[in-house]
């Protein structure tokens, strides 16, 4: 198996979690009423998941989950003085902001519902790991809830539409949030262009 998934397989572990969904595994490409019918279903496999894994490093399923299981740089700070003491800053949302945004991953379509259907992802850019849900943003060295500051001061967040955190109305997103989605989503690329329409398909389930 690729180290990606050997790692997934070793964090559920460590987490208590019993089950994991592989894409690459639990699909039947070879088969392809099971194919739609598993990505029809995307929408619900992702919404209802514990939480999602995001390997935003490396250019394929061998890269692995760092910087789970090793750490191939050192947590970074910047450190200013003043004339009453000395405060420490985290510049890990900002590398994590860079790393992700020219990440392979984020530059492939079928990525795109993984991050915007999950209640709760952990990213892994090889130098941080970072938790995002609806309430907040945190990782080894930070964490801020949303409710703690107001729209406009996030620029910490990461580079990603906030999906879930749009008002719903009848249990469906405002159109904004399918403009801002199909922006980011027409960016991407795919190696087979008939995918356009299945790699969006959960995103359009949920509108």
């Amino acid at each position: 198996l690729p180290k990606t998934i050997v790692d997934a397989i070793a964090l559920c572990k460590d987490i208590g979690c019993l089950y994991l969904w592989v894409d690459s595994l639990c699909i039947v490409h070879d088969d392809e009423k099971n194919k739609h019918t598993q990505i029809a279903s995307m929408a619900e496999v992702y919404s209802q998941s514990l939480v999602t894994f995001i390997a935003a490093t490396g250019k394929d399923s061998n890269a692995g989950l760092a910087p789970y299981r090793g750490r191939n740089s050192v947590i970074q700070y910047l450190l200013r003085t003043i004339p009453h003491g000395t405060f420490v800053a985290s510049l890990s949302p900002e590398i994590a902001a860079q790393e992700i945004a020219t990440s392979t991953w984020a530059s492939r379509g079928w990525t795109l519902q993984e991050y915007a259907l999950a209640r709760k992802v952990l990213f892994f850019t090889g130098s941080y790991a970072f938790m995002r849900c609806k309430e907040a943003l945190r990782c080894e060295d930070f964490g801020l809830g949303f409710s703690n500051c107001y729209e406009s001061d996030r620029k910490w967040d990461l580079p990603l539409p906030p999906f879930y955190r749009r008002k719903a109305a009848f249990g469906r997103h405002y159109p904004s949030t399918f403009s801002q989605m199909l922006a980011q989503y027409v960016r991407r690329t795919l190696t087979f262009p008939e995918d356009i329409l299945d790699a969006f398909t959960g995103i359009l389930a949920r509108m």
